[in-house]
């Protein structure tokens, strides 16, 4: 997108959104909190600060693993898919009481 009139080398991106099968669920995950206390608030010591990114990054790239895993599995994970069942869920049980009233009303 050219926004020449801001500056004349200055353009701006634009993205597309996804299509609507391609929507899918968005996955959060809350990790414990990481303690520090036991390091006295020594911030300038790199040995503490050290410690505390590697148990960062190790309880975030668990967090990730979870996620990942909990999307591989999810049945309801994109929007379309999701939709479908539910359309296909009404409609067999509309079908199922129209077939019931059927019976009903051949019997009376």
């Amino acid at each position: 997108l050219p926004v020449g009139f801001v500056r004349k080398e200055l353009s701006l991106p634009l993205a597309a959104p996804p299509s609507p099968a391609r929507i899918q669920k968005i996955y959060f995950w809350f990790g414990e909190p990481i303690p520090t206390a036991q390091f006295g608030g020594d911030w300038q010591n790199d040995a503490f600060a050290i410690e505390v990114r590697d148990r960062t990054r190790a309880a975030v790239e668990s967090g990730i693993a979870i996620l990942l895993e909990k999307q591989e599995t999810d049945p309801d994970r994109f929007l379309m898919e999701r939709f479908g069942a539910r359309v296909r869920e009404a409609a067999a049980a509309a079908a199922e009481t129209f077939e019931g009233l059927l019976r009903k009303a051949k019997e009376e």
